[in-house]
């Protein structure tokens, strides 16, 4: 899985090399507001909306594992 979201991301080569229908998706994974926010911070012109963006996706993957978490948990397991 992480394959896929590494390329959408633009982790393998940068983002502007990406064909157009990847870089319209690759605008939408967690992996491509990593990958702005290193690289924003890397080249000395760190961005609001990157860090936000990973923020977001933060708060959303900790939802969704906190719901499993309780979901599971009023399982009785033998």
């Amino acid at each position: 899985m992480y394959l896929p979201l590494a390329y959408l991301g633009g982790l393998f080569q940068g983002a502007a090399d990406l064909p157009s229908a990847v870089e319209r998706w690759g605008s939408w994974v967690p992996t491509r507001s990593w990958n702005d926010a290193v690289q924003d911070a890397a080249f000395g012109s760190p961005r609001l909306v990157s860090w936000l963006a990973l923020g977001g996706w933060t708060v959303g993957f900790f939802v969704v594992a906190w719901l499993g978490f309780r979901r599971d948990e009023g399982r009785n397991y033998r």
